[in-house]
């Protein structure tokens, strides 16, 4: 029984050096570096890319990519612009509104024929301006759909400080100024109220 024993483990201490010297033979038991899939056996063609490689994309044209952003933009220009009108048309009426409440302001400058009268005008003048600001933000209360806006601002600014002075200046016998800023709000308003017509033609096209 002892002897079966013995004779039962040299057998299995056998099979383990076996196991040991196959492990440890070259190109025997685990694969070796140069086994397909090793980045350093791998085939051309699945190597990483680089190293001279071909990706088989087509080069970028810069000039092509330049009128394509071009394109892009004028597109979006486009769609900002006809969104504006679309909402400026749906408010016309409050739009001349304002502008004529604006132009009388302006009105009663040109008529103050003394520097007591311009002062006069000038001290109604912030009602004048609350009410005109009060009718603008009933038109577009977030500030961001109308492109009016910025010529409203630059309207009251004219008529809260720089027309007055200049108002003033030419009665004193300098009417350069005046004349200067009458073009120039003139311009303004024309813009103004040509925007609107064209609002107002959008409908129908």
């Amino acid at each position: 029984m002892i002897r079966a024993a013995a004779g039962v483990a040299a057998a299995i201490g056998a099979v383990l050096v076996a196991v040991v010297v196959v492990e440890g033979v070259p190109g025997r038991g685990r694969p070796s570096a140069a086994w397909p899939g090793d980045a350093r056996g791998a085939p051309a063609d699945q190597r990483a890319p680089g190293n001279g490689v071909d990706s088989g994309r087509l080069p970028e044209d810069p000039e092509a990519g330049r009128k394509s952003e071009l394109q892009w933009r004028a597109h979006l220009d486009f769609e900002e612009r006809e969104r504006q009108q679309i909402f400026d048309r749906q408010r016309i009426k409050q739009h001349r509104a304002v502008i004529k409440l604006l132009g009388a302001a302006r009105t009663r400058y040109d008529r103050a024929r003394t520097p007591a009268a311009v002062a006069r005008v000038r001290e109604a003048m912030p009602a004048t301006i609350e009410e005109a600001r009060r009718q603008i933000n009933a038109i577009d209360h977030w500030g961001n759909n109308s492109p009016l806006l910025k010529d409203y601002d630059a309207l009251i600014a004219a008529l809260s400080g720089a027309y007055p002075e200049a108002r003033l200046a030419a009665l004193g016998g300098d009417g350069a100024t005046l004349a200067q800023l009458r073009g120039e709000i003139d311009g303004r308003v024309r813009k103004m109220k040509q925007w609107l017509e064209e609002a107002a033609r959008s409908e129908d096209e």
